[in-house]
């Protein structure tokens, strides 16, 4: 997943009906730490944490530090997993 000459990698959005699953990242996951971020529609639900990413409002990738799109209104606030160094790991909005 790795790509050169950049620090970081930020992919998004998932459209994901409730109940559903989706995959982010096919293959083993690439790194110990994974930053997730998620609404409801309406925001009802938010699942946000103190880890700041940039983002855009449509599908993107982001390839930092040259492909950086932040301005003050394309920043998400995240949640930071500890996935424990596992190859396969499934992450449960709750």
């Amino acid at each position: 997943m790795g790509h050169p000459g950049h620090n970081w990698f930020s992919r998004g959005w998932w459209v994901i009906a409730p109940g559903n699953c989706a995959t982010a990242i096919g293959g083993d996951v690439p790194v110990r730490y994974m930053y997730v971020y998620a609404y409801t529609a309406g925001n009802a639900r938010v699942w946000a944490g103190q880890y700041t990413f940039c983002t855009v409002s449509d599908e993107f990738e982001i390839w930092g530090p040259e492909n950086d799109p932040c301005t003050g209104s394309t920043l998400s606030h995240f949640i930071e997993v500890d996935t424990h160094g596992q190859t396969d790991w499934t992450y449960t909005f709750e």
